[in-house]
C-alpha cells in the first residue's frame, strides 16, 4: 500500500477526531450564566430540582437555547442584589423593577405578583393603608420591596421592633411565619403564591388568611448593570418569552406549578 493511499484512507478519521474535538471544544466551553436569588418558590425554587420555579425553568431553557450554560445558586436577597450589582453575578430570579432599579430588565413580564397582608386566622384586621398598621407589628424580608407607601413606611420605623421586624437569610419566609403563629409579630407581608406554597410545605395552609392587598408588580429575570452582555441575555428571556405565551406552553407551565391566571 503506497503512501498515498495510507494518507487517504485515514482523513476521515482524522476528520472525525477534528470534529469531535471542536464540538466538545464547544460545549465544554460554552459562556456560563449565573442566576441567584433566595428560595421564592413556586417563582424560583431548588436548584437542580426538575421544577425550578415558574420564572427560573423557562429561563433555563431561553438561554441554553442560546448557547449558554446556566447556574442558578441560593443567597440572601440582599446579597443576591449587591453581589449581582457589582459584577459577580449575571443576574437576579423573582425582581421587580423596584427592587433594582439599576439592573437591566427583559421588555415582556415574567410572572405576575399580589403582595398582600397576612395574619392568624380569627385575626379580623385589615390593611387600607399604613394608618391601619398603627399598633401592629409587620414581619418584612430585608430589601423587599413591598410598594413606595408601605416602603415609606417600614424606613420610617425600621429601628422600632414594636412596628417593622426584619428578616434576612434564605429561609426569611418561614422565620415571619413561626414569629407570627407565635404571636411575635401580628401580621406577614408576602405574595399570595409564595405563602401558599409555603404553607403548603410546613403544614401550615389553613393558618393564615389575608388581610387586604398591599400592590401588584410584575417579576422578571433582572440583569446586572455591570455585565456589558445584560442587554443580550435581556433580550433572549423576553422572545422566549414572548413565545412561551403565544404558544399557549405558559398556561401549562402555570399548570404544573397548581397556578392559574
Amino acid at each position: 500500500m503506497s503512501l498515498f493511499s495510507v494518507t487517504c484512507h485515514k482523513r476521515p478519521l482524522i476528520a472525525l477526531a477534528c470534529l469531535f474535538l471542536f464540538s466538545s471544544a464547544s460545549y465544554c466551553c460554552a459562556e456560563e450564566i449565573t442566576v441567584v436569588a433566595d428560595r421564592w418558590c413556586p417563582f424560583n425554587c431548588e436548584p437542580a430540582s426538575p421544577n425550578p420555579g415558574i420564572l427560573m425553568e423557562p429561563a433555563i431553557t431561553a438561554l441554553k437555547e442560546a448557547g449558554y450554560t446556566v447556574h442558578y445558586e441560593i443567597v440572601p436577597w440582599s446579597r443576591a442584589i449587591s453581589d449581582t450589582r457589582s459584577g459577580k453575578y449575571d443576574a437576579i430570579v423573582g425582581a421587580a423593577e423596584s427592587d433594582a432599579p439599576d439592573f437591566i430588565f427583559p421588555t415582556v413580564r415574567g410572572a405576575h405578583s399580589s403582595t398582600e397582608f397576612w395574619v392568624k386566622k380569627g385575626d379580623n384586621w385589615k390593611y387600607t393603608d399604613t394608618k391601619s398598621l398603627k399598633g401592629r407589628v409587620i414581619a418584612v424580608i430585608q430589601d423587599y420591596s413591598y410598594g413606595e407607601e408601605v416602603d415609606g413606611y417600614i424606613q420610617e420605623n425600621l429601628a422600632d421592633p414594636a412596628a417593622v421586624q426584619v428578616a434576612t437569610g434564605d429561609e426569611a419566609l418561614q422565620k415571619n411565619i413561626a414569629k407570627l403563629l407565635l404571636g411575635r409579630v401580628s401580621a406577614v407581608m408576602e405574595d399570595r403564591a409564595v405563602i401558599l406554597y409555603t404553607l403548603d410545605k410546613m403544614n401550615k395552609k389553613n393558618e393564615l388568611i389575608s388581610a387586604g392587598k398591599v400592590k401588584e408588580q410584575d417579576l422578571f429575570v433582572a440583569f446586572s448593570p455591570a455585565k456589558p452582555r445584560s442587554k443580550e441575555l435581556a433580550e433572549i428571556i423576553s422572545r422566549y418569552t414572548k413565545k412561551q405565551r403565544e404558544s399557549g406552553d405558559e398556561k401549562q407551565l402555570l399548570e404544573k406549578y397548581g397556578l392559574f391566571e
